[in-house]
């Protein structure tokens, strides 16, 4: 019995080491997709300036034009450029929160999600980058109803990498 005690001693020990390890190895993990999330974000990065630049410019000129449409009294061609103005941030503020959703450490709720968000926001992030490679991403139409369980972030980041994916294939 001595032996058996002593052998249920060393097993337990043995059992609680293993158990440390899956958890430092789960850990690991978290750690290491989301350095991997960061270092696509900053392959991204020098795209993406040319994304956000290109609608600043825009809205400088925009602004400036409804400026002098104001003083020469061309109210309806002010409102147009102000309209314009509106459009140009909302899609800069579109980009912002998914690259702000996408840097994110995900959470591990696993809810129901719309497929065709998470198409939608991981073209966005994978588009100025097709762009720049002079791919053409085609989307055909996802029925809006369709959802699937999973993390909103994840399965974006799953989406976004087989683009990226794509696109270096191409």
């Amino acid at each position: 019995t001595r032996a058996l005690s002593d052998t249920n001693v060393s097993l337990a020990r043995e059992v609680e080491e293993r158990a440390r390890a899956e958890e430092q190895l789960r850990q690991t993990q978290k750690e290491l997709v989301q350095s991997a999330k960061l270092a696509a974000l900053g392959q991204m990065s020098a795209t993406l300036s040319h994304e956000y630049n290109q609608p600043l410019a825009a809205i400088r000129t925009y602004a400036d034009n409804a400026r002098q449409f104001l003083e020469r009294g061309r109210d309806d061609k002010a409102r147009e450029a102000l309209g314009r103005i509106a459009g140009l941030t909302e899609r800069m503020s579109e980009l912002s929160r998914t690259l702000l959703g996408f840097a994110r450490k995900p959470g591990t709720a696993i809810m129901e999600v719309r497929l065709s968000a998470v198409i939608d926001e991981a073209l966005l992030l994978a588009g100025p980058r097709a762009k720049k490679a002079g791919v053409i991403v085609r989307r055909d139409g996802v029925d809006p109803r369709i959802r699937v369980l999973g993390g909103r972030v994840r399965l974006t980041q799953v989406v976004v990498n087989l683009v990226n994916n794509a696109i270096d294939a191409l």
